[in-house]
């Protein structure tokens, strides 16, 4: 008779909880690395939470963000929603089965039948005392390229945290690796949004956007939110603005770091 459960704990070792609770509702699970072992890209796991959403909590999410009742539309109705919790790595020795073991325990959750993909990416790496600046392009195209998350994304959100300072990434880093993936051909036919936060607008950025455009054919809503650095460069908008008219069959939405709308371009359909 369970309806609701929370869960949380950190673990240094393997850790297996099974549970039998059919009727349960609503689902909170929170699992702390301590050593942070799976490392895709220069990213490195740190966290995973898995929990349950509406379609009006999640819409009232986005009507707080932009202030506008036409993009708290969301076609999900009653959603579970992942979370990855992403850091640069400091150095660590990249293990050859990272992704397979990402993608275990993943398959181990409680749910599996998650339909919004989170992924939060922070900078923590240090280069002489200031923290690199990692590309995420590689990282999310070789994490989206698992079965479990290729075949229940639905809606794909990220969300980029950088330091004030950075400096640029040292030259060969693995975060661009492998540099074939630009070229990556993933069948993400149930992705229908994508969300960035802190876009940057870097040649590698577009890059990852048109692998996303490429490999999504029943995309439908793309919505970007500048980082503070963008919002102030007009030239970095007029690019993001340029580049969506590739796709008019694609409604997309370009905000300053303020919120408020930069650029937005309807449905060509609608």
């Amino acid at each position: 008779m369970l309806k609701q459960l929370t869960v949380a704990f950190h673990t240094i070792n393997e850790l297996r909880v099974s549970i039998v609770a059919p009727t349960v509702k609503k689902v909170s699970l929170e699992c702390y690395y301590t050593i942070e072992t799976e490392e895709i890209s220069c990213w490195g796991l740190s966290m995973m939470t898995l929990h349950t959403g509406t379609a009006e909590t999640e819409g009232q999410r986005l009507l707080t963000e932009t202030g506008t009742e036409d993009d708290a539309r969301l076609p999900l109705s009653n959603v579970y929603v992942l979370s990855l919790h992403l850091s640069g790595s400091p150095g660590w020795t990249a293990k050859p089965d990272a992704e397979l073991e990402v993608a275990q325990k993943i398959e181990a959750l409680l749910v599996t039948g998650f339909s919004v993909l989170e992924l939060h990416f922070s900078t923590t790496e240090f280069h002489f005392g200031i923290p690199a600046k990692h590309a995420f392009g590689a990282c999310v195209v070789r994490l989206l390229g698992m079965h479990r998350i290729r075949t229940a994304t639905r809606k794909l959100r990220i969300v980029l945290l950088r330091s004030d300072v950075v400096k640029e990434c040292p030259v060969n880093c693995r975060c661009d690796k492998p540099k074939n993936w630009r070229r990556k051909n993933i069948s993400l036919i149930n992705l229908e949004e994508v969300e960035i936060k802190g876009f940057e607008g870097e040649d590698h950025d577009f890059d990852f956007l048109k692998v996303i455009f490429r490999c999504a054919p029943m995309l439908k809503r793309m919505s970007m939110w500048m980082c503070d650095e963008v919002s102030t460069s007009n030239d970095r908008c007029l690019k993001s603005h340029d580049f969506f008219k590739a796709y008019p069959f694609v409604e997309c939405n370009v905000y300053l770091s303020s919120g408020s709308k930069h650029h937005s371009q309807s449905c060509a359909l609608e």
